[in-house]
């Protein structure tokens, strides 16, 4: 899937990621401008431990762990 297809479906579902959370999917899962999204999306997750009441503020998991 297209990189920017990626992202625009995130966004869609009020999963924003930030630049550097989007940089760190882009290299461990891109090549030439598309993207394994299966593999991306295993690696979401929302981070509660910094996220205020209400907040869902979502990173990435190093897939290692």
């Amino acid at each position: 899937m297209k990189e920017d297809a990626f992202f625009t479906i995130l966004s869609l579902h009020e999963v924003t990621l930030s630049a550097e959370e989007q940089s760190k999917l882009k290299k461990q899962f891109a090549k030439q401008g598309k993207i394994d999204y299966l593999a991306a999306l295993l690696t979401l997750t929302i981070d509660l431990d910094s996220a205020i009441i209400n907040e869902e503020k979502w990173t990435t998991v190093d897939e290692k762990n």
